[in-house]
């Protein structure tokens, strides 16, 4: 596609490397970092990072954009911005595009302050909270929404580390005991 070659050319000038996989698919890295793929399915663009197997992985990501120009600017967001400072805390905030500015605001000001000893325990209520039949219904990815944590921050004054569930549901801050 004529679009593809125009946007890899684009992010190629932005010092990206780009792997042309196949007419409809390539793949966006940057020199030792994680590499994204963009699929063109059926007028549709699919963006995805999928490190572990079966995963998915703490930054892992598979999510279908609408717009070439909303894709391309994920890209270049996820390997070229800096992290985000809201309310005193620096977020990678550009490596999770499933997520939004407007929910990460919401959560931080309902953050749960905990130990390290506190949240392994909230962690472990959670895997305990979804038994094996219910576990039989849910895809991988409806999984790690409920029971996932991401450490995608930290505390500028005090330090403490940032933990949301995936799907931005809870949010805590750790301090070590």
């Amino acid at each position: 596609m004529e679009d593809l070659q125009l946007i890899s050319k684009y992010l190629e000038e932005k010092g990206l490397l780009i792997s042309q996989c196949s007419a409809n698919y390539i793949q966006v890295s940057k020199s030792g970092d994680a590499t994204i793929s963009l699929k063109i399915t059926d007028s549709r663009f699919n963006l995805g990072r999928w490190d572990y197997t079966p995963g998915p992985g703490e930054n892992d990501f598979s999510i279908d954009i609408d717009t070439l120009d909303e894709a391309t600017l994920i890209i270049w967001n996820y390997f070229l911005a800096q992290p985000t400072t809201i309310a005193g805390w620096n977020i990678d905030l550009h490596r999770y595009p499933y997520w939004s500015l407007a929910q990460m605001q919401y959560r931080l000001t309902n953050l749960v302050h905990v130990t390290e000893e506190q949240f392994e325990a909230i962690k472990d209520e959670r895997q305990k909270r979804f038994d094996r039949t219910s576990l039989e219904y849910l895809s991988r990815n409806d999984i790690a929404e409920k029971m996932q944590f991401i450490d995608c921050g930290k505390n500028l004054a005090s330090g403490e580390k940032l933990k949301i569930r995936r799907d931005m549901q809870e949010a805590y801050a750790i301090h070590a005991t």
